[in-house]
């Protein structure tokens, strides 16, 4: 696939404008990474998030909570609830400064 498509890839994205002006860069230009980025590694996003302030009113203090919506994109042959029980482990084990995390 990869080397039918080439850098169609990756230039077919809609890309936002960058500093300059010009087009924010992709992670990679080559073709076969761009593909296995986009399909077969794993990617865990904030989609969302509750508990803070607006942009206007932040400043540098503690919060009562915080609340995050998350996106965890697996590969293709990972079994999602197996994925989805590590995930809370890793979430909710150890939370620092024995902070209450809940999955």
């Amino acid at each position: 696939t990869a080397a039918i498509l080439k850098e169609e890839v990756y230039k077919r994205m809609p890309w936002a404008c960058g500093a300059d002006g010009g087009a924010v860069l992709p992670v990679t230009t080559d073709p076969l990474e761009a593909i296995l980025n986009r399909t077969w590694r794993p990617t865990l996003s904030v989609v969302g998030a509750e508990g803070f302030p607006e942009f206007a009113n932040a400043g540098n203090v503690l919060r009562p909570y915080s609340a995050f919506k998350l996106s965890l994109r697996i590969p293709p042959l990972l079994d999602g609830n197996a994925a989805a029980l590590q995930l809370k482990a890793l979430l909710e084990d150890n939370a620092p400064y024995n902070a209450r995390v809940s999955f």
